[in-house]
């Protein structure tokens, strides 16, 4: 009985929707408010990008540097984190600079 239920199990994890862990983020430009503002960070390939808008004023931020490592972007001195993916475009995360912290959702398209 528990090797039946041990195959179940085994299962079950592999039908399980895909996580952070194993989820890929594909070629897209994925969107979300940060602070309220349109934020857009870009996948073309290997290369990272990443855009800040400010409407209420001509200085948007653009990152110098945007590294991912399976979980987390690094963007110049801000992070983020991807926690869970909602479905295979989007995704759930924690954008932290500083003391500045929120939960955002990205999404492609």
């Amino acid at each position: 009985m528990k090797k039946i239920i041990s195959v179940i199990a085994v299962a079950l994890i592999a039908m399980a929707p895909p996580t952070s862990a194993t989820a890929e983020l594909t070629d897209c430009v994925y969107s979300a408010k940060i602070g309220g503002k349109p934020a857009t960070l870009t996948k073309s390939g290997d290369v990272y990008s990443y855009r800040w808008d400010d409407p209420s004023s001509d200085q948007d931020y653009i990152a110098e540097s945007v590294t991912f490592d399976g979980q987390a972007f690094k963007i110049d001195k801000a992070s983020l984190r991807i926690d869970k993916w909602l479905n295979s475009s989007s995704f759930q995360g924690r954008f932290k600079l500083g003391r500045f912290q929120e939960r955002v959702v990205f999404t492609c398209g």
